[in-house]
């Protein structure tokens, strides 16, 4: 018995040919940040998480958008959204970095190295921290502490009123998050 071939509709095949040039730019802006020998930098989580998603299932093991022709209607449209988002985006390029790079240093004022930078690009969306603190405690109640405390202080009082935020692979999200709370 033959294996039945995928057939695209004239939708599909359309979408994909007009993806094709988004896909390779954007895997050649993929290829760009992970040469800054940072995990999931910038711009490159976002796409990652998303495109990594079960029901579009677009990312190679090496971290490139896998664009196929056996890719179906949504996959395609969900590639296709990632993508522009992702090339839109300002994280997404060496300038757009250098940018971001100086608009942070001069909000903290001081100088400070790429991966410092990245942590505080990630945090635009400070939503991780809602899994260890209820958004409205952590902006009634912890936010404000960062006004009186310092740094050590408030991440010390942190991880007392939350065990699981005790880890170290936390520590420099809680010291970029403290960084970003304190400029707002």
């Amino acid at each position: 018995m033959a294996k039945k071939v995928y057939e695209m509709s004239e939708d599909e095949k359309k979408l994909y040919n007009e993806l094709k040039k988004d896909v390779v730019k954007a895997n050649q802006r993929i290829r760009q940040l992970m040469k800054l020998g940072i995990e999931e930098p910038f711009a490159y989580k976002q796409l990652h998480d998303y495109l990594s998603a079960n029901t579009i299932k677009a990312i190679t093991q090496s971290g490139y958008i896998s664009l196929k022709k056996e890719q179906n209607l949504q996959q395609l449209l969900g590639i296709k959204r990632a993508t522009e988002d992702f090339l839109s985006d300002k994280g997404s390029t060496y300038r757009g970095i250098k940018q971001l790079k100086e608009e942070y240093e001069g909000k903290v004022g001081k100088e400070l190295d790429i991966e410092q930078v990245n942590t505080l690009y990630k945090l635009q969306s400070a939503d991780w921290i809602y899994e260890y603190i209820p958004k409205s405690e952590f902006w009634d109640e912890w936010a404000p502490l960062t006004k009186t405390l310092d740094m050590e202080s408030w991440i010390e009082q942190l991880y007392y009123r939350n065990q699981d935020l005790a880890d170290e692979d936390l520590r420099n999200d809680l010291e970029a998050l403290y960084i970003y709370v304190k400029e707002e």
